[in-house]
């Protein structure tokens, strides 16, 4: 998601939630960071929230924060990642 961001649009993800779930941010210890960018946004969420995604979802709906080039914030709609 990090790179489809930047690629396809030339933004920066500086921050990703899903509810009330921080599942990636700028300001994160490098190695937490590191750590959760190679992790699918399904094993993000069951991590952090501690509970599996129940099989009856098929979409995750994630609130992102967005910077372009310039650093300026961008604003952008739910992302609606399907699952399943």
């Amino acid at each position: 998601l990090l790179d489809k961001f930047k690629t396809d649009y030339d933004l920066e993800i500086t921050m990703l939630s899903s509810g009330v779930s921080m599942l990636y941010s700028f300001f994160m210890q490098k190695a937490k960071r590191e750590e959760r960018i190679n992790m699918t946004i399904t094993q993000l969420i069951e991590i952090i929230s501690k509970k599996p995604v129940p099989p009856h979802v098929t979409a995750l709906v994630l609130e992102v924060c967005v910077n372009d080039r310039d650093g300026e914030d961008v604003e952008v709609p739910y992302v609606r990642i399907v699952v399943r």
